[in-house]
């Protein structure tokens, strides 16, 4: 349940829909698996998992719902084996080569055939919806899954408009300038993990690790143009990150002392999850309204 990696998106305008309306929204795509010609699926399940049975979770933040998706795999050797054998054994029946029209159908054709014994992978992507903040919060870092929550959240409401979080000015210049002055601005403090790129199509990339940033050697790459793209920080001595400059944030770490908090909750697996829930929506709200404090105004909030 603890998000890893986070993408934030910002509404443009308010969200105004209920617990009920939202849950009777998105049941127009709950997930059914596939069928055994079906090569993917996607759709919503239960936002708590085995521990619910309601697409929507709400509480006094926000809402948490959840996309999975089923694709069927068959490896790609077992379709050029079979596609290879069923090919020569047609060219000898037909004494010609097989046209290409006819090995695209040979193809669709093993793959029909191949699907019913097809492996299932499912993958689940949350997202946490954040009416008063205007904000969702999808737990991936990958933008492609990001977008294809969105995307079936949007078929399910009719609209849902929303921007990639993009402060202004430039997270990079920023987080550069806390290098050269050797600090983060409190409640951030700067580790020992940093990603430095000259801003040319072609630039130079350093990573470092296990270094101190704050050293002569690091200042002088500072100097001679480059600019910070990731950096590791510490906030509120509660949670680690890496902030990127282009807004993402991954490898998301909780102190213990936060994570064991609802411990006492251990018999009552579902009030541990909304509990641990609540407390990791109130850190994340936290860390986005401090870092509008440090970076200023987002691009949406100055359009507002």
């Amino acid at each position: 349940m603890w998000f890893k990696n986070i993408l934030v998106f910002e509404l443009t305008q308010a969200f105004t829909l209920s617990e009920t309306h939202l849950e009777t929204a998105l049941e127009a795509h709950r997930f059914h698996g596939c069928s055994p010609q079906e090569q993917q699926k996607t759709g919503f399940t239960p936002a708590l998992g085995k521990q619910g049975t309601t697409l929507v979770h709400a509480w006094q933040d926000g809402f948490l719902v959840n996309l999975t998706q089923e694709d069927k795999l068959i490896p790609s050797a077992v379709i050029q084996e079979t596609f290879t054998e069923k090919k020569e054994q047609l060219e000898d029946k037909l004494q010609r080569p097989l046209r290409k029209q006819d090995k695209q159908a040979l193809k669709e054709e093993i793959l029909f055939d191949l699907l019913p014994r097809a492996f299932s992978k499912y993958t689940q992507t949350q997202a946490m919806i954040l009416p008063q903040q205007q904000k969702i919060i999808v737990h991936t870092a990958s933008r492609t899954k990001a977008e294809t929550v969105l995307a079936y959240i949007r078929k399910s409401l009719g609209s849902l408009p929303v921007v990639p979080l993009h402060f202004i000015p430039n997270i990079s210049s920023e987080l550069t300038t806390w290098l050269q002055q050797g600090h983060a601005p409190q409640p951030f403090e700067l580790l020992h993990e940093a990603e430095l790129k000259e801003h040319l199509d072609d630039g130079a990339v350093l990573r470092l690790k296990q270094q101190d940033l704050t050293s002569p050697e690091v200042l002088t790459h500072l100097e001679n143009g480059k600019m910070v793209e990731k950096i590791a920080l510490r906030y509120q001595d509660n949670l680690q990150l890496v902030i990127q400059a282009d807004g993402a944030m991954k490898r998301l770490k909780y102190e213990t002392e936060l994570l064991s908090q609802h411990d006492d909750l251990q018999d009552d697996p579902l009030a541990k999850l909304t509990a641990d829930l609540q407390l990791m929506g109130q850190q994340l709200i936290a860390l986005l309204a401090t870092l509008t404090v440090c970076f200023g105004e987002s691009d949406a909030q100055a359009a507002a």
